[in-house]
């Protein structure tokens, strides 16, 4: 399974990564639901997934009959090993950073736009309507539920902003606002610059889990869970907790523990000049119930 090799400059992109001899786990019938709706709306656009590890034959099924371009990824554990070689079997418990290690895999592509969406999006509509609709910005996604921005109502515990700014300006970076990465579009070529910033994102994803490690979820933390990757480096892994290692721990400005690649992400992307981020309207891209207040 490899590139096509056909240029296109818009394209739609999932990833996914199953856990062993499990050819049927929820995500395929999301992707499956999700693909179906997208070939109603647009029947001839370019669509991309990247499979983590070999996928099972419901999978390469799905893709052959949908007309999906199917990758094939190194497993998600040497992937991470390529990029963070001693974080690798720590960051594998956190199954979620892999969606933004693919822009290598779109080169044969040279998209302009990319269209990255999770596995149990919806669509009603043609995505050129958002390619076209947002073309000016360099990243367009929707705000963070329950963030300042919020059309749901704004609960400053959830994710704590002025940490995030604070964050970012200990770093040295101007951090975007918060925005959710069920369905992000990104524009101008950009996935290029991201491609270059991959071990960066990763990076930070482990530095954050290193002060979750150290701080285990209590509170309102505890209503989330705990990750198992943090509950990994805190036990069998605490070797990896040397004292440089520490240091270079990042507060996690979040109670949700489960968003780490959200963050990751947002500390990511402020590291491309100039970048602009800009929200996608409610009325393009509906998110958890609202749905129920639009009639497609």
């Amino acid at each position: 399974m490899r590139p096509s090799g056909n240029g296109a400059s818009r394209v739609v992109c999932y990833s996914l990564t199953l856990p062993p001899n499990d050819a049927r786990h929820d995500l395929v019938w999301q992707l499956e639901a999700s693909v179906e709706s997208l070939r109603r709306v647009a029947p001839m656009l370019p669509v991309r997934l990247f499979f983590y590890g070999t996928p099972p034959a419901n999978v390469v099924q799905i893709a052959r009959r949908m007309g999906v371009d199917l990758v094939q990824r190194p497993s998600y554990r040497e992937q991470l090993r390529t990029l963070v070689p001693a974080a690798a079997p720590v960051l594998d418990a956190y199954p979620l950073l892999h969606k933004y290690l693919n822009f290598h895999a779109l080169a044969d592509l040279a998209p302009d736009q990319v269209l990255l969406a999770d596995c149990d999006t919806l669509f009603f509509d043609d995505p050129a309507r958002l390619f076209d609709r947002y073309l000016h910005a360099d990243c367009v996604a929707r705000e963070e539920p329950t963030t300042a921005r919020s059309v749901v109502g704004h609960d400053p515990t959830y994710v704590d902003e002025p940490a995030l700014q604070a964050l970012g300006a200990s770093l040295g970076l101007p951090t975007p606002p918060p925005f959710n990465i069920g369905v992000v579009l990104i524009n101008h070529g950009h996935w290029r610059t991201l491609a270059a910033l991959e071990r960066q994102f990763v990076l930070y994803a482990f530095r954050f889990l290193v002060w979750m490690a150290e701080n285990p979820a209590m509170g309102l933390s505890a209503n989330f869970g705990e990750s198992a990757a943090a509950a990994l480096l805190r036990t069998t892994h605490r070797a990896l907790l040397t004292p440089a290692i520490r240091n270079a721990a990042l507060p996690y400005p979040s109670t949700n523990r489960w968003i780490l690649d959200q963050v990751a992400l947002w500390c990511t992307v402020a590291h491309i000049p100039g970048f602009r981020y800009v929200d996608f309207d409610t009325a393009d891209v509906a998110q958890n119930g609202e749905i129920f207040a639009h009639r497609p």
